[in-house]
């Protein structure tokens, strides 16, 4: 399955077109498939160890970028959807993904005028 699914990824054009110069969308692109196979497999073996993983990664797409809310949406979705079948959400998989979502959208924000690199700059002129 992981073959076919890197098969596919080397035959995409916008793939291909984009490994041409380094940026941040294949990096994104496997944070986003690590964490959603971390959380796949913390829904199947219930391990909390998975639920940190898959929290933390989602939590380290919003640094990269701003285009990760769309995912965190998804996944909320996800998250929604297994609350409605009656499966519990674990705590440990809430609980990272709350920590990082503050420093994420204040670093990640266009508007906010700080960087990792100065964060003490302000948004005014």
């Amino acid at each position: 399955m992981a073959a076919a699914a890197a098969g596919l990824l080397s035959l995409n054009v916008s793939q291909v077109w984009f490994a041409r110069s380094p940026n941040s969308e294949t990096a994104f692109q496997a944070l986003i498939f690590a964490a959603l196979c971390a959380y796949a497999r913390m829904e199947t073996t219930g391990a909390r160890f998975f639920a940190v993983v898959a929290a933390s990664l989602l939590g380290i797409l919003l640094f990269l970028r701003v285009e990760a809310f769309i995912v965190l949406a998804i996944v909320a979705g996800a998250v929604a959807l297994d609350v409605a079948v009656g499966r519990r959400i674990r705590p440990m998989f809430l609980f990272p993904l709350i920590a990082w979502s503050p420093g994420g959208r204040r670093i990640s924000s266009p508007t906010s005028g700080r960087t990792l690199i100065n964060p003490s700059a302000s948004s005014g002129t």
